[in-house]
């Protein structure tokens, strides 16, 4: 009862912070899901696909001890009693969950399956509160935002769980603190209407002159994505500053932080704070845009790209980092009323070995998923150029670092 008061109240801050989000779900009504999109919709097999051989490797990704193993369920039972408890509720921060319930719901006959979106600060406040807010407690948990997620397993509110079947395809990093369902990129993008003096080698480079008032960032009051980009670059502090060295030489960073010095500077190179993630690639990517533009947003905007919507690049040499990997997680509710139907519901949206079935609604370009056994869609980064060269964000960020982060970039633009 107190970590579940304590995580509350934790949850209530996080929200306050992001008072000004427009809510994808908040005050809403629950929602009734769309048509199902596919015309063959088949249940998944609880068995290794054929193409999972092609990740395995001789050791087998070791299980976390927190990780609950589906080694011995029965899936044949297990669909029987999920289908006779007949409700599957799932509460999600993206509304493509609701695609993928809609779809499900056809694949097994009889299984009720509805969910509710909301915004990831809700959604981790209403799953801390058991439901008590809401009209339906949740079976099953999709959301990203690593430290809500992560301050829910300390309070013992979700379940890490994983189908055996789905082990071979992941790997470790995958596991924890709960499965992963898919990741994406907040990188650093440019448009290709640079100048002769517009090059993109470091982060620090959008510092200089050449830069002056062709950069944005998310507005990290409001949009999660700018807030975990901030934890992320307050966690790596030390390649930052090593960064800087690399490229300016012995020329010192004084007692400042080098994140806190990158912000400074680039704030005060007519920074651009615009409202959300999208609202970065639409300008960065601007087909009408005649100069040389660069932003930090996500690489869920790849698909636009591919269509011929947007102009815009990963810039995925840059030093020190490619970019931020942004987690979607996945897990079933610790007091879900159907259990069961959380641990079918988790295998269907992990999705089968070309993409499709649960997954269906997220493979696009930008998006990767978990299983290493699925193909990329057309458009996307390959994973093997990407191998360490992502940061994390942080489970347990500094929330104090952030604000002092916060406040020095409208404090540098005279806010």
């Amino acid at each position: 009862m107190i970590a579940r008061l304590w995580l509350v109240g934790c949850v209530v801050a996080a929200a306050l912070l992001v008072a000004c989000e427009p809510p994808r779900g908040s005050g809403m009504p629950e929602y009734v899901l769309p048509t199902a999109t596919s015309a063959e919709i088949v249940a998944p097999s609880p068995t290794v696909s054929p193409t999972a051989a092609d990740v395995m490797t001789e050791t087998m990704t070791p299980l976390p001890e927190t990780m609950v193993a589906g080694d011995n369920d029965d899936w044949e039972s297990l669909v029987k009693r999920a289908l006779q408890a007949q409700n599957l509720f799932v509460y999600s921060d993206s509304a493509r969950a609701l695609t993928s319930l809609a779809n499900m719901a056809v694949a097994y006959p009889g299984l009720d399956a509805t969910g509710r979106v909301m915004s990831g600060p809700e959604l981790c406040a209403a799953v801390a509160e058991g439901g008590a807010t809401h009209q339906r407690q949740a079976d099953l948990v999709l959301t990203s935002g690593a430290a809500c997620l992560q301050a829910l397993v300390n309070a013992g509110e979700l379940t890490p769980y994983l189908p055996a079947t789905l082990l071979p395809t992941l790997s470790e990093d995958m596991l924890e603190p709960v499965l992963t369902h898919h990741w994406e990129v907040l990188g650093l993008h440019q448009n290709n209407r640079l100048g002769e003096e517009q090059v993109l080698l470091s982060w620090w480079d959008l510092v200089t002159p050449a830069w002056r008032g062709a950069i944005a960032l998310a507005d990290p009051l409001v949009d999660e994505h700018a807030q975990g980009f901030l934890d992320a670059l307050i966690a790596h502090e030390p390649e930052l500053r090593a960064s800087y060295r690399g490229q300016m030489g012995d020329e010192a960073l004084a007692d400042a932080p080098a994140w806190a010095v990158w912000l400074r500077g680039v704030a005060a190179n007519d920074l651009r704070i615009l409202p959300s993630d999208a609202e970065v690639a639409r300008w960065v990517g601007d087909l009408a845009a005649e100069e040389g533009r660069a932003g930090i947003c996500s690489s869920v905007h790849w698909e636009r790209v591919s269509r011929g919507d947007l102009r815009l690049r990963l810039v995925q040499d840059a030093m020190p980092t490619a970019g931020v990997r942004w987690r979607t997680f996945v897990a079933p509710a610790a007091d879900a009323a159907n259990a069961d139907g959380a641990k079918l519901g988790l295998l269907w949206l992990m999705g089968d070995e070309t993409g499709r079935g649960g997954y269906e609604p997220w493979y696009q370009a930008g998006l990767y998923p978990a299983r290493l056994d699925v193909p990329l869609a057309a458009g996307t980064v390959p994973r093997s150029e990407l191998v360490g060269r992502l940061w994390e964000v942080p489970l347990t960020p500094d929330t104090a670092l952030r604000a002092e982060a916060v406040e020095l970039l409208a404090a540098a633009r005279g806010e």
